[in-house]
């Protein structure tokens, strides 16, 4: 939203809405925005404990965002531009809002759309209650985007709506190559949970010949998740892998890509995969599982590979990978790659094209 709302405030007078200024404590979007409206219902602002703090939150979100909605539509904007927020997946402002909207839903309500478990349990009415307001304010939007056809295959199914595919951007001048010595490692990124696939990265190395054998980095926050990064310790003692978890500040992360021997993306049915596209800028290899969005990013073999979801497999072809030294990456066609759909600016014009003004100010 930051890169989006950046380039957005060059064509258009853009005024922001949240609930919270704990939203823009990271990425602070309110220097590009004429004017900033925050909530004044403290109740949204903490969180929301036990099944009568959410029952009655439901009814407070709604009644705020009837409010919100009013508000804008008084303001006479050409449209509004919605994101998830962090109660219910699709905002309800929607359900409430007469001006045009493009809801931008990088995915369904994924937690809840596997199903709300025994309506015999309290928990299980609140999450039906939350999939119902999700798909009620989603099926309101004007336009729905999505960042992948992936995505848009699962909101299809979940709404009964035909969202628009704009792929998110990647920053092609912040992620570059550095001209860092290549280290005996495997990168795997993402946060330190079951989704993000680390442990079968772990077991896809441990099947390599212990002479041939990397260690495997996990580019994540492992403090955010202590119980799962001891399995992940155990699982790679176990597999004789050598491994590390490490948090690494923003001016650092070009720098670890390009250090790192190989990219492994093997996220479980990951929306789009944006740590492939960054591996991609920084002229690295990646070796990816084909499914979900990662079959978007990795879209030529000049750039990476994508494989079942099979460790056998994934261990012969990155074994083959390091072993191949006769194996010279195109550079210039990873930047021609970036640069001709996946950088931000190509995005942002998307937006534009598809908002509901057809890109009127």
């Amino acid at each position: 939203m930051y890169e989006w709302v950046k380039r957005l405030s060059k064509s258009f007078t853009i005024d922001l809405y949240i609930y919270s200024e704990s939203s823009e404590t990271y990425l602070d979007i309110r220097k590009f925005c004429r004017n900033v409206f925050l909530s004044e219902n403290s109740f949204l602002s903490r969180p929301w404990n036990g099944i009568h703090h959410k029952v009655a939150g439901f009814f407070i979100l709604a009644n705020e965002s009837y409010k919100i909605a009013s508000k804008i539509d008084s303001e006479n904007y050409s449209w509004v531009f919605v994101h998830h927020d962090t109660y219910v997946q699709s905002p309800l402002l929607l359900r409430f809002l007469s001006t045009p909207s493009l809801y931008y839903c990088q995915e369904p309500f994924r937690r809840l759309e596997n199903g709300v478990g025994s309506l015999l349990k309290a928990q299980s009415w609140i999450n039906l209650i939350l999939r119902t307001l999700d798909r009620w304010a989603a099926r309101k939007a004007s336009v729905v985007a999505c960042n992948s056809h992936y995505s848009r295959l699962k909101i299809r199914e979940a709404y009964n709506i035909d969202p628009k595919v704009v792929h998110l951007g990647v920053d092609n001048k912040f992620f570059t190559p550095k001209s860092v010595e290549c280290e005996n490692y495997i990168l795997s990124v993402g946060r330190v949970h079951p989704s993000k696939g680390h442990d079968f990265c772990i077991r896809v190395i441990g099947q390599l010949e212990a002479k041939q054998r990397p260690s495997l980095v996990v580019m994540g926050d492992s403090t955010s998740n202590a119980d799962y990064a001891k399995y992940l310790y155990d699982l790679a003692n176990s597999e004789g892998v050598v491994l590390s978890i490490i948090t690494v500040e923003e001016r650092e992360l070009s720098n670890t890509y390009s250090r790192a021997k190989l990219v492994l993306c093997c996220q479980v049915f990951e929306p789009l995969g944006l740590s492939a596209l960054e591996a991609i800028c920084c002229h690295k290899y990646v070796i990816g599982v084909s499914e979900g969005g990662v079959l978007e990013t990795i879209a030529d073999d000049r750039v990476g590979k994508t494989l079942k979801r099979n460790i056998e497999l994934f261990s012969n072809e990155v074994g083959k990978f390091l072993s191949d030294q006769e194996f010279v990456y195109d550079h210039k066609f990873s930047d021609r790659y970036i640069k001709a759909k996946w950088t931000w600016g190509v995005s942002t014009e998307k937006i534009i094209k598809i908002s509901p003004v057809g890109g009127d100010k």
